[in-house]
């Protein structure tokens, strides 16, 4: 449940105060009166891989950096960069690797990895993605 969604609630319904009890009672209000959608909590797996796809995400975006500031730099300083620059994407290649295995070891992750990379266009990176960003928006359940 949204807590701002309830606070929004209190606050139509003319329930400003603010104590347990009456917070109690405000939830259970709300969830009878707009009976919200039933979430599952997010498990180990889907944190992982919520987890491996923002560093993934993260590196990505440092790569991006530093090719930029490559284009920029002074030639003492290019070798410097390209170095960081292997660095990353070596790390890169070892976070694909594990989002692959956390895939290849959750049965309800490769079935959805499945049908998301039949769209064509669409690979393990964006598929990881694309589950990662809906089970944290609470578009799915993992």
């Amino acid at each position: 449940m949204n807590p701002r969604q309830v606070r929004a609630f209190a606050k139509a319904v003319g329930r400003l105060a603010k104590t347990d009890k009456i917070d109690a009672a405000l939830i259970a209000a709300f969830a009878q009166k707009m009976q919200p959608r039933v979430t599952q909590p997010i498990n180990q797996q889907q944190e992982q891989l919520t987890a491996y796809q923002n560093r993934y995400r993260q590196l990505s975006d440092s790569i991006t950096m530093e090719k930029n500031r490559l284009d920029k730099a002074d030639s003492s300083i290019k070798k410097s960069i390209q170095r960081i620059i292997a660095f990353l994407q070596k790390e890169l290649l070892s976070i694909e690797e594990k989002l692959k295995s956390i895939v290849e070891q959750d049965a309800v992750f490769q079935q959805k990895c499945r049908l998301l990379n039949s769209i064509k266009g669409v690979s393990l990176k964006t598929s990881t993605a694309l589950l990662a960003l809906a089970r944290t928006w609470r578009l799915i359940n993992a």
